[in-house]
């Protein structure tokens, strides 16, 4: 007889898939832990993926978020790695982070390897056009609150929200930072679901 947890758990582990941009999505890291499931060649793709993102995060303005300590793994729901359709060669990395209770922030220690980096004249579009998104949604569902923050302005978040509709019409822009994660870090965030959330439930 089958143990219908064991397998309802099995079920519920993310699995590599191919968006439907052709580019293919490895879910590396879940919750916060190297994702037992993966196949040994995907295993060993991501592998060698973080292996390169130490080797480009010199030239990085943030590259202490990218050294192993710096990218809190272990704080990560999901880190995915994106690779270019059928090759094992690295995209972007990207992760879900797991904040306070039952939040996640998205995009959490993005990273686009230097070879697929955009002159930054087309900010709506995105080379999977946000299927990893779209996937690490579908896994992170059953949170409270989904939020994807920046240091800078807003803007950018309500050039989103107009300008993709099929993504984010569901998503709200805070107009005010709010601290997050830790002490003093205030950013501005782009949301759906309970912002209470975020505001009394942080990590401490």
């Amino acid at each position: 007889m089958y143990d219908y947890d064991l397998v309802t758990a099995y079920n519920a582990v993310p699995k590599a898939e191919i968006l439907p941009s052709g580019h293919r999505v490895v879910p590396y890291y879940y919750k916060g832990i190297v994702n037992s499931l993966l196949e040994y060649d995907d295993w060993n793709a991501c592998d060698n993926a973080m292996l390169q993102l130490q080797e480009e995060r010199d030239n990085d303005r943030l590259s202490e978020n990218y050294c192993w300590k710096g990218l809190h793994l272990d704080k990560m729901f999901l880190y995915n790695v994106v690779f270019y359709k059928d090759t094992y060669e690295p995209i972007f990395v990207s992760g879900c982070q797991s904040v306070g209770e039952n939040s996640i922030r998205v995009f959490s220690r993005y990273y686009a390897f230097e070879k697929y980096r955009t002159d930054g004249k087309h900010l709506l579009q995105k080379v999977d056009d946000f299927g990893e998104l779209k996937y690490s949604l579908h896994h992170c569902r059953k949170h409270d609150l989904i939020f994807w923050s920046r240091d800078k302005s807003n803007k950018f978040f309500k050039r989103l929200k107009k300008g993709r509709p099929d993504i984010f019409s569901g998503w709200t822009v805070h107009e005010d930072k709010i601290e997050i994660i830790y002490p003093d870090n205030e950013q501005y965030i782009f949301y759906k679901g309970n912002l209470n959330e975020i505001l009394y439930n942080r990590n401490p």
